[in-house]
């Protein structure tokens, strides 16, 4: 059965949706990242989710950063496959070379590489908010794990807050990508080992680490597909606008006392062009799941059941 990972939200380029729910599972066996699920090592990865689960379920009122981090992030230690954890020195950044920030703890592995660097936060606390009263975006706890990441030349590293697990995707030529995995309820209450765990086990073990660069490539190779392949299909759109402009029968008397038909044609096609473009940015602004970069008005009733393309 294929694998489900509606439950998570992937933000950023690295794996972009068409990727995610078409090729994303065949790459991570073929990779063979995925842990088995039958026999002895589905018996041992259920042991270990049902341990796993009880920590979980401990963590179910407030708690600071220290009492999350052991209920998420330790008893991950050995089920990734690292052999230690240790806390990491503060990391000099762009914006603090000098005192450095917050670099987490790391997972290692015996021979040191690769490595997994892990932040916790105080239980439920705002991923996105500035870490301190005042401060601006670039102070929140993601933020500062973005940029530990970019100068530890590090690709992916793990943030949560007891509600949610992040996995964070460093990538250093484009946006910062994230996988959000919620916690609650879909890991406390599941028996079952879920799809979102498996992914998170592929993605953070050492292997993992290791293959994310290869991985997000074949992600940016396939969207290079689907964006060529959009590209005609807005060409069609445009030409098939244009030739049912010309070939309306109440266009016609106005088309015969036009004299300039190669500027007519420029203008029906930039006419066209700009309709297409703009269905295409209310279409996107629609369908993201980032705050940051959807249209507020795009959740409202009456947008959704009027005036939204996706209804005409």
């Amino acid at each position: 059965m294929a694998l489900d990972f509606s439950s998570c939200t992937f933000l950023g380029p690295a794996l972009p949706a068409p990727f995610v729910k078409l090729d994303l599972e065949g790459e991570l066996r073929k990779a063979e990242l995925l842990p088995k699920t039958t026999g002895a090592e589905g018996r041992e990865l259920e042991e270990g989710w049902d341990a796993y689960r009880r920590k979980l379920r401990e963590l179910v009122a407030r708690g600071g950063s220290v009492r999350v981090f052991n209920h998420v992030i330790e008893p991950l230690v050995r089920q990734l496959g690292y052999d230690a954890l240790e806390p990491s020195d503060p990391v000099s950044t762009r914006l603090e070379p000098k005192e450095g920030e917050n670099g987490g703890s790391i997972l290692r592995t015996a021979d040191g590489k690769p490595k997994l660097r892990a932040w916790a936060t105080s239980f439920e606390e705002d991923l996105d908010a500035p870490a301190q009263r005042g401060a601006a975006y670039r102070y929140s706890h993601l933020r500062i794990a973005q940029r530990v990441l970019l100068a530890s030349n590090e690709r992916v590293g793990l943030l949560t807050n007891g509600v949610q697990v992040r996995i964070l995707i460093s990538d250093p030529a484009r946006p910062d990508s994230e996988v959000i995995i919620p916690i609650d309820p879909d890991w406390r209450r599941s028996r079952s080992v879920p799809d979102s765990f498996l992914l998170l086990l592929a993605l953070c073990r050492p292997e993992g680490v290791k293959a994310i660069p290869d991985l997000v490539d074949k992600a940016r190779l396939k969207q290079a597909t689907v964006t060529k392949e959009l590209r005609v299909q807005a060409r069609q759109a445009v030409e098939l606008f244009v030739q049912q402009v010309l070939d309306d029968p109440q266009n016609q008397a106005a088309l015969a006392s036009i004299e300039n038909k190669q500027q007519l044609a420029r203008q029906l096609w930039h006419e066209g062009l700009v309709t297409i473009y703009r269905l295409l940015f209310i279409l996107k602004g629609e369908a993201s799941d980032d705050p940051a970069r959807s249209f507020s008005f795009a959740s409202t009733s009456l947008w959704r059941n009027t005036y939204s393309p996706s209804v005409a």
